[in-house]
């Protein structure tokens, strides 16, 4: 995974999303955006929807997990959010705005946090135990993987790669720890 980001910080890559997105989706019109490739897949405006939706999700799992100890992570059915949720009613660039605005909100939590809140657990619903440090890496990886059509490679890249960081930085902690006594 380090080496498929050239060695550049996975908040950093997530900081650059939107913009990049952006510059793909120009000169493409609203027919294009909201055509489906086959029955039951998503239009490129719906996939714009779940972006943004999925930002107001991570918004609350960094939160919490940066917060609180040992929250539970609730998951979350991303069709049902699609289906239910005016998707129709929006247009591919408001989509594209509110994932920018969602993004660029987490984003700059994750700068400010210091970085022993990267180590903190949650317990996901369906996944169980995650650190902060993990989730970072879990979405950057998610964000890859849709970008070069190599899923699930760079999610799992990205969680094993966030277990290693947080046991790294839980070891480093307690090691500080002893020193101190």
């Amino acid at each position: 995974y380090l080496d498929a980001v050239a060695g550049r910080d996975p908040i950093e890559l997530s900081s650059k999303a939107p913009k990049r997105l952006k510059k793909l989706l120009d000169g493409c019109s609203a027919k294009e955006l909201e055509w489906r490739p086959a029955a039951g897949k998503w239009s490129i405006k719906e996939v714009l929807a779940h972006l943004a939706d999925g930002e107001v999700m991570i918004a609350s799992r960094l939160r919490l997990v940066a917060a609180m100890d040992r929250p539970t992570i609730v998951g979350y059915d991303q069709d049902a959010f699609v289906a239910r949720l005016g998707t129709e009613q929006r247009t591919a660039e408001e989509c594209l705005d509110e994932f920018r605005a969602l993004r660029a909100i987490n984003v700059a939590l994750l700068s400010r946090l210091p970085k022993e809140a990267f180590a903190r657990l949650g317990l996901h619903s369906e996944r169980g135990e995650e650190s902060l440090g993990h989730m970072v890496f879990l979405y950057a990886g998610q964000w890859l993987d849709r970008k070069l059509g190599s899923e699930p490679l760079f999610l799992y890249v990205g969680v094993f790669t966030g277990a290693a960081a947080a046991f790294y930085s839980m070891y480093r902690k307690l090691m500080a720890d002893q020193r101190r006594e």
